[in-house]
């Protein structure tokens, strides 16, 4: 069975990336919350991304190339035979490292809200 999603984190930088539409960052959250595991990857098909995202298979296959060219993630395949071609998509989590330090060390934030909130 497999574990429900109970929530979808969309980090900043992929967040302000007006290189990708809104649902490519929506597929990034459920990638990275499904990447989680064991192998810090997300095993899912482009059949059940789309299902969970509402979306369609095509469209789940442009936002991940998008992703992909944008470098926020990457995947690889395993041809065994057990596992027929199953795709191994990995979050970037150097790139966002990258950002998020970059981020913290610049003096220069503003609040978005009330709240303290920063993008």
């Amino acid at each position: 069975m497999r574990k429900p999603i109970t929530c979808v984190n969309i980090p900043a930088m992929v967040f302000r990336d007006q290189r990708l539409r809104k649902g490519d960052k929506t597929l990034f959250g459920t990638i990275y919350g499904l990447s989680h595991n064991d192998r810090n990857c997300c095993y899912a098909s482009n059949k059940y991304l789309a299902e969970i995202n509402n979306e369609s298979e095509s469209c789940v296959s442009h936002a991940l190339a998008r992703l992909r060219d944008c470098g926020y993630i990457y995947y690889t395949f395993d041809s065994t035979k057990a596992n027929s071609d199953r795709r191994y998509i990995f979050v970037n989590m150097e790139l966002l490292y990258e950002y998020e330090e970059d981020y913290h060390n610049n003096d220069t934030k503003e609040s978005d809200n009330d709240n303290g909130l920063v993008l």
